[in-house]
């Protein structure tokens, strides 16, 4: 199908797993159609929000689009298992942390660079092949909005100790060369001192009824063997009403903590003001997809 920018050709429902959740949508610009075999540019994937319950990836296909003529990569927008938003649910309908995180990591295996590419083969990416996407798997930029943010942070930070399951591939953790968080959810413990009524809304459904989600904190999270070289953006609207900034101000503390130990230089930014609309409006606006073209064009063309 066409996106309704024509110089953006959209591949709908791209299949990446075995259950209905698990599709995606490529949004694939002109103008890396027309980018030598030899030279693609980077891929882009958009993990949406929706407290781990909601949204879905058509929602997101004109943000998708802007990014992508802004930065002229393909951009990937992948669903996700959500958890119901039923308070009384049958533990066979239950969807809790990290299935939604393994999900995505799945996603992103499947886009990513082979574990082990095949020396005869033109492409490192059997779906990059097969429907000629023209998108480097070896260099991949990643957003994170509201949970979305959560589960990059507990895929790509390392949250072996309480999900070793969400342990990417090195291949793929390699090829990720940077990661946006937006409004992001890190710590569920600070979320609910600020909001209280989130608890029953929808953490419980999504992390189950627990006394305690420390150990789901991504401010917990060392970095990971191998993805020390991992460029971050932390961004905040201080006019969001949904998520306060106490949970992007601890994010960049513990990001910045991290990169002294580091030894790549300066790898974690942060934007608490060029955005100033409502938690999920701002995906609206072009402030944001510049704002996030920008940072991706600057280490892409660096």
């Amino acid at each position: 199908m066409t996106n309704n920018d024509s110089a953006v050709q959209s591949r709908a429902d791209i299949e990446y797993g075995p259950l209905p959740a698990h599709r995606l949508d490529l949004h694939i610009p002109q103008a890396a159609s027309a980018r030598s075999a030899d030279a693609p540019f980077p891929l882009v994937v958009f993990v949406h929000g929706g407290a781990w319950r909601s949204e879905d990836k058509a929602d997101h296909a004109q943000l998708a689009t802007r990014i992508a003529l802004r930065t002229q990569c393909c951009v990937a927008v992948p669903n996700y298992r959500l958890s119901p938003r039923d308070t009384a649910v049958k533990p066979e309908d239950a969807v809790y942390h990290p299935m939604h995180a393994q999900d995505v990591l799945n996603a992103l295996t499947f886009l990513g660079p082979a574990p082990q590419p095949d020396p005869d083969s033109e492409s490192d990416n059997e779906l990059a092949k097969a429907i000629d996407a023209p998108y480097d798997p070896r260099r991949i930029f990643l957003i994170g909005h509201s949970c979305g943010a959560h589960i990059l942070s507990s895929i790509f930070l390392d949250s072996s100790t309480s999900t070793p399951e969400l342990t990417p591939p090195s291949s793929l953790l390699s090829s990720v060369k940077g990661i946006a968080l937006s409004e992001g959810i890190f710590d569920v413990g600070l979320l609910l001192s600020s909001f209280p009524m989130y608890r029953a809304w929808f953490i419980v459904n999504a992390f189950g009824d627990r006394g305690s989600y420390k150990h789901f904190n991504a401010t917990n999270y060392p970095l990971r063997e191998g993805g020390k070289h991992i460029h971050w953006l932390v961004i905040q609207s201080p006019n969001d009403t949904l998520v306060d900034g106490k949970q992007a101000e601890s994010m960049y503390e513990h990001l910045k903590e991290l990169e002294a130990h580091s030894k790549h230089g300066d790898t974690v930014l942060k934007d608490w003001s060029t955005i100033a609309s409502e938690h999920n409006e701002m995906l609206k606006t072009t402030e944001y997809s510049d704002l996030i073209g920008n940072w991706i064009n600057s280490l892409h063309f660096h």
